[in-house]
């Protein structure tokens, strides 16, 4: 029998992880691994408290290990991300803001231009995932410590969640946020509730799509479009 896929690999961040027969510590210990062993996850099982367990492979076998002990550091499967739902309540009103857009108005935070999409809402619409994915940073603060000092975000509150072919999305300007740290979430997902936080002159989310793979030395680094992944999700919502 074939082994399951390979969905990412991790990194132990702990001194020392017990490998487990199930996802969970009521099941008995099978062997350990180390700080900085490398594991190639197959499977995530959401725990109890919201927080997975991963199934990696042990020889011919599986082992279970507790998620928030490792630090992620491939997504495998290539570039084969697409949005699975829309961010917001609305998906037939008009962008807010396109991407790239008043380059005067964000010249003073050193870019060309909007580097992301906004959406108009109401402050604690439901702010959806928009695909399956792990939370790898939640801001439930809109504070940030820079430069000896805690500041203002400009994103104020927010989540951030890495997705498959390590594409990674942002939802700013959060009321509320409703997710924690490691938690896997599964597209349409409540990750907060849209407000008007940092940077923010109202309710508006501020979405935006980031890929360390695809990044360039200059305009837009890391930044995707996300346009052309919205409007086919729409595309294919239409064709239903």
């Amino acid at each position: 029998m074939s082994q399951p896929k390979v969905q990412k690999i991790v990194e132990v961040r702990s001194r020392i992880l017990n490998v487990r027969m199930g996802p969970g510590t009521s099941f008995p210990v099978m062997n350990r691994r180390m700080r900085g062993d490398e594991l190639k996850v197959v499977h995530a099982h959401p725990g109890p408290n919201g927080r997975a367990w991963y199934a990696f492979l042990v020889g011919y076998g599986i082992g279970w290990v507790y998620a928030p002990l490792t630090r992620h550091i491939q997504t495998m499967g290539g570039d084969k991300f697409r949005i699975e739902h829309w961010p917001t309540p609305f998906p037939q009103r008009p962008y807010n803001q396109g991407f790239g857009q008043r380059p005067e108005r964000y010249e003073k935070f050193g870019l060309p231009g909007h580097e992301g999409v906004d959406f108009a809402v109401k402050t604690g619409d439901r702010i959806f995932s928009v695909a399956a994915g792990e939370v790898y940073q939640v801001n439930s603060t809109g504070r940030v410590f820079r430069g000896g000092e805690w500041v203002d975000h400009p994103y104020g509150l927010h989540v951030r969640v890495l997705h498959a072919g390590d594409y990674k999305t942002v939802y700013a300007h959060l009321s509320r946020v409703d997710v924690k740290k490691n938690q896997v979430v599964a597209a349409g997902d409540v990750l907060g509730l849209a407000g008007s936080t940092g940077n923010s002159t109202g309710p508006h989310l501020h979405f935006t799509m980031k890929n360390a793979t695809r990044s360039t030395s200059s305009w837009p680094y890391d930044i995707v479009n996300p346009t052309p992944y919205l409007e086919a999700w729409r595309t294919r919502e239409r064709a239903l």
